[in-house]
């Protein structure tokens, strides 16, 4: 109750409730990517575009300097969306 009531008063990102956890999320990003040294990072937990009712998607970047990829997620059923190239080539 406590952390909630700092939460409101100091703000702060709130991840809508996910299926997946963190780690099953990351580890599906590392196996799409095929790379297992990488050090990745959750960009967000968002809505998905085609607005499916429960549809949540997991948004997973490289934490590379000057470019990297970025791997989407569904929520509901692990299956990789999407996985792309950002960043200066």
């Amino acid at each position: 109750m406590m952390f909630a009531f700092l939460k409101s008063i100091f703000g702060g990102s709130s991840r809508p409730a996910t299926r997946l956890s963190e780690a099953e999320a990351m580890e599906i990003a590392r196996k799409a990517l095929a790379r297992d040294d990488i050090p990745l990072f959750v960009k967000e937990v968002k809505r998905r575009a085609d607005g499916t009712a429960d549809g949540l998607e997991w948004v997973i970047g490289t934490a590379t300097i000057g470019s990297g990829y970025t791997v989407r997620i569904d929520d509901a059923t692990g299956a990789v969306l999407e996985v792309a190239r950002w960043g200066v080539r």
